[in-house]
């Protein structure tokens, strides 16, 4: 995790960058469908673009670990979909492990970002067997009344991400073997633009023939994204 800076970020300091109004800042992040979608993006690019090294988002995960402890009834699972780390370092996961320790026995699944490391990450998690040994973090496992497919769709070297023919392939096997029954994919970069709720080819590849989802969820702040869908009728 990197040192935050001494200065907050303010809605001054986005406004200014992207040279809207204060209000157009406001209404983009709480009322997003009242502005048009070029400039949702940029205010939310350049938010992202000067909040990056400035916070401190440790105190925040704490805060959420907390949350999730003081519900009245315990989670099936909770599922972490990427960035997990700034560098994918090893300090940084052990880091990680201590604010997740509080959680104790809750059943905890990760998922790799953009900015994480395959290798480090199952070095510093070796009791996540569900992890595998090499290749894609890719896995399914079943979570409450459903199955919840885990889906790598990083890119070493990129901040975009991509799904190769491998892991459509893997994929579309999955949801083969759970036809009709529900699933949740979690991924961490969404499958679609920020803008838009249709399904991007060109943002991780294209969809394998089977499978056409029937409906996303929405894709949240931190680029994580989570999708329900249900396999395809024949």
């Amino acid at each position: 995790m990197t040192s935050p800076r001494s200065s907050p970020l303010t809605i001054q300091d986005v406004a200014r960058e992207a040279g809207v109004s204060v209000a157009t800042v406001s209404r983009a992040f709480n009322l997003p469908d009242k502005v048009i979608p070029a400039t949702r993006d940029l205010v939310f690019g350049v938010a992202e673009r000067l909040a990056y090294g400035r916070l401190d988002t440790a105190p925040y995960l704490h805060q959420a670990v907390e949350t999730v402890l003081r519900l009245p009834q315990r989670p099936d699972a909770i599922v972490i979909t990427g960035d997990l780390t700034d560098f994918g370092r090893s300090a940084e996961y052990a880091h990680l492990r201590e604010l997740l320790a509080p959680l104790g026995a809750v059943p905890l699944y990760l998922l790799p970002g953009n900015h994480d490391d395959r290798t480090q990450l199952r070095a510093s998690f070796p009791e996540h067997a569900y992890l595998g040994e090499e290749g894609f973090v890719q896995y399914r496992v079943p979570v409450g009344g459903l199955q919840l497919i885990a889906l790598d769709t990083v890119v070493p070297g990129a901040s975009e991400g991509g799904l190769c023919q491998a892991r459509l392939a893997w994929l579309e096997q999955q949801l083969e073997a759970y036809h009709g029954q529900p699933v949740v994919i979690a991924m961490h970069t969404r499958p679609f633009a920020r803008s838009s709720a249709t399904w991007t080819p060109s943002a991780c590849s294209k969809a394998p023939r089977p499978w056409r989802p029937s409906w996303y969820g929405t894709p949240m702040w931190n680029g994580s994204f989570a999708a329900t869908c249900t396999a395809p009728s024949r």
